[in-house]
């Protein structure tokens, strides 16, 4: 009887303890695969400013907007607008201030929105998402 409880509760904690190290692993391996996304250490390890590229910006502004850090996304984006070197078409500088101007939407800054918005537009007289949001914004005010 003392053999069969002791083998019971074996077998009862080395299945909480391997449920426990599958979901530990897990959450180990998530945490590894969101440093590598940009090759993080590669970055980190870069030692002058003409090291880093600016799509890592523009992808980092993208991953703040979606994980709704909005002061890193907008500073992210100003940085890629302003920026001295900057090779950007202007449809791209269009999208870039379509993407400021949703993330000041989202703050609830209406005015600074609609200005970015009207920035893409005349970036870009085809942004058509920014004339459509720029539009909402008008109707909703």
């Amino acid at each position: 009887m003392t053999q069969l409880l002791s083998t019971t509760y074996l077998i009862i904690l080395l299945f909480f303890l391997t449920l426990f190290s599958y979901y530990l692993s897990n959450e180990i391996l998530k945490n590894i695969q969101q440093e590598n996304v940009f090759d993080l250490p590669k970055i980190l390890n870069s030692t002058t400013e003409k090291e880093l590229d600016p799509l890592l910006h523009l992808n980092l502004a993208k991953i703040y907007c979606k994980k709704e850090i909005h002061d890193a996304a907008l500073y992210e984006i100003r940085f890629l607008i302003e920026s001295a070197d900057n090779s950007y078409s202007n449809i791209v500088i269009s999208n870039l201030y379509t993407l400021m101007g949703e993330t000041f939407e989202n703050l609830g800054y209406q005015k600074e929105a609609s200005e970015s918005y009207s920035k893409a537009i005349a970036t870009s007289k085809t942004n058509t998402v920014a004339i459509n949001k720029l539009d909402k914004l008008i109707n909703k005010n």
